[in-house]
């Protein structure tokens, strides 16, 4: 099964090796059977063989693993040097490794807990926090996981009473973090410690205006990527994808439904063939809330899907 996704004999033979070896042709079957794109395929087969050295090494069975086994291996990537870690960043990497445990636990029957975070684990502030956004706020699980963390992170650095809280401790916490983190994450820092402060003054457990502390961070003009294209470059990269393959008819249809209906990445990566009406010419998407919106299906981007759908791997 593994000859569906690599090609070199030494890698299939690499991959075949190791504590995850003798559970990996099952692996790729599944992921095969769900569905999984070729590329993502690719890189959670070589996230499961990674892990397999990584608890080899440490002398730790598959059946050993806990949440804490697995957060230890997403900590060591970033400055992994295991001869199995290229392929992919560090979160598909770690969400591959945590795939792979699923599969040996539902498919193989291996005794492997749930690697779930205990929530006792969670501060019971955090979990207060996370309720009041959700019912108040009505974000969407992601949201509340990336301001959830960014709140546990401040109470482990400051401490759990918020009374204690003030604006150097909080200027200082945000500059020691955001330099371990790349600009993005530490503007979803900001963000986080942000909607925490206004929840604990919304709940008089700090003093007012302390949300106003956490300082806003440079971002250069021209630092990164631009942040348009013109219609002419939309035209072109459009036209650049490979009609004759699979990959470019399905690069084409992303790219027109980021371009032509302005959605976001995530918007695309949930799209499901039940939120289209293709009689009606519409379809549903979520967005960053639970909320549903209904979208108009121009022509060209309908046109561009059923490219798609028809030419897919099954």
């Amino acid at each position: 099964m593994l000859e569906n996704y690599f090609e070199a004999t030494f890698t299939i033979q690499r991959l075949r090796t190791g504590l995850s070896g003798p559970y990996i042709d099952g692996f790729a079957e599944m992921l095969e059977k769900e569905r999984y794109s070729f590329g993502i395929g690719r890189r959670y087969l070589r996230a499961a063989a990674h892990l397999g050295h990584y608890l080899e090494t440490r002398g730790i069975g598959l059946d050993a693993v806990v949440f804490d086994v697995l957060e230890a291996f997403a900590q060591h990537l970033p400055s992994c040097c295991c001869p199995q870690s290229n392929g992919g960043t560090t979160e598909d990497v770690a969400r591959g490794a945590k795939l792979f445990l699923k599969y040996l636990r539902v498919s193989r029957g291996l005794a492997i807990a749930e690697l779930e975070k205990n929530k006792a684990l969670v501060p019971e502030l955090v979990q207060d926090f996370r309720h009041w956004l959700k019912n108040q706020r009505g974000l969407s699980e992601s949201s509340l996981r990336t301001y959830g963390n960014g709140a546990a992170e401040l109470i482990h650095s400051l401490g759990s009473d918020p009374d204690t809280y003030d604006a150097p401790s909080l200027r200082g916490f945000l500059i020691d973090h955001s330099r371990t983190v790349g600009p993005g994450k530490a503007k979803n820092l900001v963000n986080a410690l942000r909607m925490f402060l206004r929840y604990l003054i919304h709940e008089g457990r700090c003093r007012a205006g302390l949300d106003r502390a956490i300082p806003a961070l440079a971002g250069w003009r021209h630092a990164a990527l631009p942040s348009y294209l013109s219609a002419c470059e939309v035209r072109q990269t459009i036209e650049a994808c490979d009609d004759g393959s699979v990959m470019g008819v399905r690069d084409k249809a992303i790219i027109v439904l980021l371009t032509r209906l302005g959605l976001r990445a995530g918007d695309v990566h949930a799209l499901c063939l039940s939120k289209i009406d293709w009689e009606d010419g519409s379809f549903l998407v979520s967005g960053k809330t639970p909320q549903e919106v209904r979208l108009p299906l121009p022509q060209e981007v309908g046109d561009a899907l059923v490219a798609y759908l028809k030419c897919r791997p099954r």
